[in-house]
């Protein structure tokens, strides 16, 4: 009897830990889609030339996703502004519903 009791606890700590890690594991995740969503918005960015319309385009995107993404000015030379620097933000919430975690990180990329 005390045997089973005893493998009872340990399959009940075990399915804790593996239900935990899935939530940390599921946080991860939120945060690699986060930083894929950037760096593809980024590297569109560029390309276009920083267009408005693409830029535009990207934060329509990012707010079907959940996301907000912020694009501003980062030149602060003459010689930056010849180059055409743009400082992109992507605020993104990642949740952990095991723990109720509800994490606010913000995510900053350069196109240049």
């Amino acid at each position: 009897m005390r045997n089973i009791i005893e493998g009872f606890i340990i399959i009940l700590f075990i399915g804790f830990i593996a239900y935990a890690s899935l939530g940390f594991i599921n946080m991860n995740n939120q945060t690699a889609d986060a930083r894929g969503f950037l760096e593809s918005a980024v590297t569109d960015i560029e390309r276009s030339g920083f267009s408005d319309t693409v830029i535009g385009a990207w934060q329509d995107k990012a707010q079907d996703c959940g996301y907000e993404l912020v694009a501003s000015d980062a030149s602060t030379t003459i010689i930056d502004k010849k180059k055409h620097c743009i400082e992109i933000q992507l605020k993104y919430t990642a949740n952990n519903p095991f723990f109720r975690i509800k994490e606010q990180s913000t995510i900053k990329e350069y196109a240049r």
